[in-house]
């Protein structure tokens, strides 16, 4: 880098201009004032001056991204550790599910107290308590079908959003893992699982837009979202282990 003295350093121009004066009267006088008898011969070439100047500071980066999940819940894996190099869409970290799961059975089990409210109610009551209990159960069953959508679109974006930037075409019949793994059949086998979580996510979905409070259709799309979410959690175990043999 060069450097105007002119404007970094005035206080040294009357200094410059002296030395380059003394300067230029030493050649005329080897050109001119010695001996006649002889004659020397100069090369004169241009060099840069240079000078550098040394500073503290604080470097703080040209951008900064606050980061966070799409939902609260507890980091089961992180992929990279301080000082990686990422870029966008990397997967930093995962978010475990098993709230989610927890929040399907939960809900499952308060709808199976109520039927059994209901079905006891039903041998013998009043027709307002009865009513009050068959409101009960509705309430209980809209209940649980949010907390299976909520299951569903928790599942959906951890594979597409999170997982899905380590492969190409991964919401495919032909996902290929674009990351290191350890052997050809790591990588087939981590291959043929996002298949698997693709195909349930489907049958999930196809199952969760037909569903109706009735208490058949809630334990057969119960059953269905406990393999999903099943199968799902063991795909993610097993990528995070790739990603960490990287490192």
């Amino acid at each position: 880098m060069k450097i105007d003295l002119k404007h970094v350093y005035p206080r040294f121009k009357k200094q410059i201009i002296i030395a380059g004066t003394v300067l230029l009267i030493v050649v005329l006088y080897g050109i001119f004032g010695g001996s006649t008898s002889s004659q020397v011969t100069l090369t004169i070439h241009s060099v840069d001056f240079t000078d550098s100047v040394l500073v503290s500071g604080k470097i703080v980066s040209a951008q900064k991204s606050d980061l966070g999940f799409d939902q609260s819940g507890r980091i089961s894996a992180v992929y990279v550790k301080v000082g990686d190099v990422v870029k966008k869409g990397t997967l930093l970290a995962s978010v475990d599910n098993t709230d989610l799961v927890a929040q399907v059975a939960q809900k499952k089990s308060a709808l199976d107290i109520q039927q059994a409210k209901l079905d006891t109610l039903i041998t013998g009551n009043r027709p307002e308590e009865i009513t009050l209990y068959q409101q009960k159960y509705a309430d209980a069953s809209d209940a649980l079908l949010v907390a299976h959508h909520s299951a569903f679109l928790g599942a959906q974006d951890a594979l597409l959003n999170k997982a899905d930037t380590l492969f190409t075409n991964g919401n495919t019949v032909n996902p290929v893992i674009a990351i290191r793994t350890q052997s050809t059949n790591e990588k087939l086998s981590i291959e043929q699982e996002r298949i698997a979580v693709r195909d349930a996510l489907i049958s999930w979905e196809s199952i969760l837009t037909q569903a109706s409070s009735s208490t058949s259709s809630l334990t057969s799309l119960t059953t269905k979202s406990t393999q999903a979410l099943s199968l799902v959690k063991t795909f993610l175990s097993h990528l995070s282990v790739i990603v960490g043999n990287l490192s």
